[in-house]
């Protein structure tokens, strides 16, 4: 009133009044007090300043707009890139906390995948000092909302809003009861639908249900959604990053046990690849056959230096059966002497004698 009164006494000076900023009025619409906003401007009626002429406009459609696209923005802002479901809740619950009207109260639940007998968990509440314990009605409008294909409306005319969820409302916007609140099951988009959480949200009070708040509705539970499953996304990533990671220690654990074992054994392994490239062997491996040590070794094939002359065909032809056609093959073949170490004994033989066994496998690479 101060400031319309500043105002008026200015027209003697400016001789018009334009006030820009909406007034927020209450006017009786049905059963409700309906939130309206307002912009006036004074006209003075003649010269002397003993009466004016007041112009109003009616500028509710835009104040409410300009504050609802706002609270969406900030849904967008603080719940872009959350990296997983809990943080996600908290972010939208501080987006939520700058409009008390539109946004009477929140709930966050989380769902776990998988179970048999899901039971939503509470994340976290707006007002902050919300209750923790639902009561057995409201957790039976969860347990429904699990298999609900749309989103579920209450009212507490008609009893189904629960007074423990009317009164969150008190201390937030217009310090009154909620009157509707609406509950949202929020799913994968993965093909099978499964409910991860769920949004229990606090309509305003002051305003009836008409396609302006209920488009407001629809588009805040759509970015609330879309933004949750992106970070359960990021969350499963997570989740498969530290596991491959754990499973990759584990094998290099493993591997390193191997190879301590294959060191200490007299029998010979090595593995190659495709290509015909020495991977790795043991000293065992190394001793029969004469090959020399990998550091040492130029190019793929190295192994037919050391093969005997005669035997050469037929370890060709089972690398083939091996590297092509992926058969488990055994065999037997002759390496060739050190120089220096042929008796004739040895020389009778023609060459090392030695059983193999080859097997094809594949390397996955995490």
């Amino acid at each position: 009133m101060r400031e319309r009164t500043s105002s008026i006494n200015r027209i003697g000076s400016d001789g018009f009044v334009d006030v820009d900023t909406p007034y927020q009025l209450f006017l009786a619409s049905g059963a409700i007090l309906e939130e309206r906003y307002t912009t006036w401007s004074v006209i003075p009626l003649g010269n002397a300043l003993n009466s004016v002429f007041l112009l109003s406009s009616d500028a509710t459609i835009p104040v409410l707009e300009q504050r609802r696209q706002a609270t969406i923005a900030k849904v967008r802002e603080l719940c872009v890139g959350a990296p997983d479901f809990s943080t996600f809740c908290v972010a939208a619950r501080d987006a939520a906390t700058g409009n008390p009207y539109d946004i009477s109260f929140l709930r966050l639940y989380s769902v776990q995948l998988g179970s048999e007998a899901p039971e939503p968990v509470l994340e976290t509440t707006l007002p902050n000092s919300g209750v923790e314990n639902d009561s057995d009605s409201v957790k039976q409008i969860l347990q429904s909302a699990l298999s609900a294909e749309s989103p579920i409306f209450l009212e507490a005319g008609n009893g189904s809003l629960p007074v423990q969820w009317q009164e969150l409302a008190l201390t937030r916007g217009f310090e009154c009861r909620a009157e509707r609140a609406v509950v949202s099951p929020l799913r994968l988009n993965d093909g099978t639908d499964k409910v991860y959480g769920l949004v229990v949200m606090g309509l305003n009070v002051r305003r009836h249900l008409d396609q302006q708040h209920q488009d407001f509705i629809n588009s805040i539970l759509h970015v609330m959604a879309a933004y949750s499953r992106s970070a359960m996304k990021r969350d499963e990533e997570a989740r498969f990053r530290r596991q491959t990671a754990e499973k990759s220690a584990t094998t290099s654990l493993q591997l390193e046990s191997y190879s301590r074992m294959l060191e200490m054994s007299d029998v010979g392994f090595f593995s190659y690849s495709p290509d015909g490239v020495l991977r790795n062997a043991n000293n065992a491996w190394f001793n029969l056959s004469g090959h020399p040590r990998i550091a040492d070794v130029p190019a793929g094939f190295s192994f037919m230096d050391v093969v005997y002359e005669d035997d050469k065909e037929k370890v060709m032809a089972a690398w083939t059966r091996l590297a092509v056609d992926k058969e488990a093959i055994s065999f037997e073949m002759r390496w060739c002497y050190k120089e220096g170490d042929i008796t004739p004994e040895k020389q009778e033989l023609g060459g090392q004698w030695a059983s193999h066994q080859l097997v094809a496998f594949s390397l996955t690479t995490y």
